[in-house]
């Protein structure tokens, strides 16, 4: 409920789905002092998934509570991330990605 409360006051017109378009949330690995543990949240809903991920990366209450959010990539696709990204930075030094043209790296589904 923790997460459906903080989801809607970032999204506050999305605030009536956010229960049903949140299907799992769990922490991952073992509580330690002083250090804060993920969580992950499977989304049931595409849609407010996509909703909640533009929103979050300027987010107020984000910053104001120290929250940051990032995909949980399968191994597949972290290696593929890790051999491309030296391409993609490249890319951007050499002014190949501009406000119009960005580097970036995409999963393929």
């Amino acid at each position: 409920m923790e997460v459906v409360q903080l989801l809607s006051r970032i999204l506050p017109d999305q605030a009536d789905k956010m229960e049903d378009a949140i299907d799992v949330v769990h922490r991952v690995g073992r509580p330690a002092e002083k250090c804060h543990r993920q969580i992950l949240i499977l989304f049931a809903k595409r849609s407010v998934r996509g909703e909640v991920w533009k929103q979050t990366k300027s987010s107020r209450i984000c910053k104001e509570e120290g929250i940051q959010l990032a995909e949980d990539l399968t191994p597949e696709d972290w290696k593929s991330r890790q051999a491309l990204w030296p391409r993609i930075e490249k890319a951007r030094k050499e002014g190949k990605a501009s406000h119009r043209r960005k580097a970036y790296f995409r999963l393929k589904c």
